[in-house]
């Protein structure tokens, strides 16, 4: 190797010594720097700059294990901040919620866990009986999904037949007052309203028979169906005039089968929903009746001339 080649090595070796003692002492400065803020309880500064070292040096193990160390100095901090809330509602007689800040307490945290333990199992009759308070008087207030909840909560604490029977009567009335809200807002939908791809917008009201006397014949549907009396009203939010005719109405069942208005039944009747030609801003109003097997939910089809609305109808009455 030539003299100039030897020295073109050296000096090569030299710039990258030179680079990884600069790397390592930067390294190494940030770490102190890390240490400083971890020792001043600033764990969450300390936390955001391993993860920006750890971008830089993505191999280094030491920052992991690092990174793991301050996360669970960031998880004791909260544990202590936990147990102090709770010792301050447990002051203000608030059981519940000191059962429930005792309870996240975590291991770890050796300063408070065997004292957030012992306190527990101190306050857990209390807090159940509190918990058992909030849902009779939820109830009281018809709010049940509220105190079913606190039943549960109660429940996790101790096991108790009796608030099992109270949980289980909280569920059933809950899930009854769902159904009547999902019926109310069902009801409230058919009454509002609703356009398709035209200037028509149909709202509707319903009630069900099983007999209808037209004055001269008594009609009986057959088993299974119902006679489904449906108050249209048909309103054109258009400029133009726009006829409107109860051909154009049907109703499907959730299997697609589709019916049209019982002849003999509907056209019995003085207010039967006619057919007319609606000006602009007009609305008419008139009764059609479907025979049609009984459901949970049918579709009203209107299908004019230019008009398309498609409507979910439930039997309000």
């Amino acid at each position: 190797m030539s003299t100039i080649s030897q020295k073109i090595l050296v000096a090569i070796m030299i710039i990258v010594l030179t680079v990884l003692i600069t790397a390592c002492s930067g390294y190494e400065t940030a770490v102190e720097e890390v240490q400083k803020l971890v020792d001043d309880g600033k764990y969450d500064e300390a936390l955001t700059a391993l993860e920006k070292l750890k971008e830089t040096y993505k191999a280094n193990k030491e920052l992991n294990q690092k990174i793991d160390e301050v996360r669970n100095l960031i998880s004791i901090k909260k544990s202590d901040e936990t147990y102090n809330q709770a010792v301050k509602f447990l002051e203000n007689g608030d059981y519940v919620s000191a059962y429930n800040a005792f309870m996240k307490v975590i291991k770890d945290d050796v300063k408070n866990y065997a004292s957030a333990q012992a306190k527990m199992n101190e306050i857990a009759d209390a807090a159940f009986r509190q918990l058992v308070n909030y849902a009779k008087t939820d109830a009281e207030k018809k709010m049940f999904d509220a105190a079913a909840k606190w039943a549960r909560d109660a429940l996790a604490i101790k096991p108790d037949e009796n608030i099992e029977k109270l949980l289980a009567k909280y569920e059933e009335e809950a899930e009854k007052a769902e159904v009547a809200a999902k019926r109310q807002r069902a009801i409230e939908t058919m009454q509002t309203y609703e356009r398709g791809t035209g200037d028509i917008g149909i709202a509707c009201i319903t009630k069900k028979t099983t007999r209808f006397n037209t004055g001269f014949t008594t009609y009986t549907a057959n088993k299974g169906y119902i006679f489904l009396h449906v108050g249209l009203s048909a309103k054109n939010y258009g400029n133009d005039t726009v006829h409107v005719n109860p051909t154009f109405v049907t109703i499907s069942t959730p299997d697609g089968s589709t019916y049209n208005p019982h002849t003999e039944t509907t056209y019995s009747m003085n207010n039967y929903f006619d057919a007319i030609d609606l000006s602009a801003g007009g609305s008419s109003d008139g009764w059609l009746i479907f025979c049609v097997p009984v459901e949970d939910e049918y579709t009203l089809h209107y299908n004019g001339l230019f008009d398309k609305v498609d409507k979910k109808i439930i039997v309000m009455e």
